[in-house]
């Protein structure tokens, strides 16, 4: 299957985001509480997704003049 790039981009910024807010929750949550397994698993989930996308080509879009949603600036 082939993804455009664009959707690829937008796919791993969500799944970033993601990420980023399971980094946060785990620094602030002490080992023993017992939600932890639980955003470790979604972690877990979103890195397998990540891997599973394709890479994007630098040249695939110009995003300093073509936004990947298809608007200008």
């Amino acid at each position: 299957m082939i993804i455009d790039p664009a959707s690829v981009h937008r796919i791993k910024n969500q799944l970033s985001i993601i990420m980023g807010f399971c980094d946060l929750l785990l620094a602030n949550m002490a080992d023993d509480d017992p939600r932890r397994p639980d955003v470790i698993q979604i972690q877990t989930a979103g890195r397998s997704a990540l891997n599973e996308l394709p890479p994007i080509a630098p040249d695939a879009f110009d995003a300093t003049l073509n936004r990947p949603d298809g608007h200008d600036g």
